[in-house]
C-alpha cells in the first residue's frame, strides 16, 4: 500500500501538466531507431555491470561470514 502516494502524485502531475504545444517533426523511423539503439545500449550496460559486480562479489565473498574473526 506504500505505492499509493506515488501513484496519486503521478496521476496529479499528469493531469496538471499542460500538453506539448510543439509539433513533432521527427520522422518515426528516427524515433524508433533511437529507442531500439537506446534499449540495446542500456541492456549491454546493465548486463556488463551485473557481470563485473558479480565477479567482484565472488572474488571478495562478503557474504561468507566464516572468515570474519573478532
Amino acid at each position: 500500500m506504500g505505492d499509493l502516494p506515488t501513484v496519486m502524485f503521478l496521476i496529479t502531475a499528469f493531469v496538471a501538466m499542460p500538453s506539448n504545444p510543439d509539433e513533432i517533426t521527427a520522422p518515426m523511423d528516427l524515433v524508433i531507431g533511437f529507442r531500439l539503439a537506446s534499449r540495446f545500449t542500456m541492456s549491454i550496460f546493465w548486463g556488463l555491470l551485473g557481470l563485473i559486480l558479480g565477479a567482484f562479489w565472488d572474488r571478495i565473498k562478503p557474504h561468507d561470514t566464516a572468515k570474519i574473526t573478532i
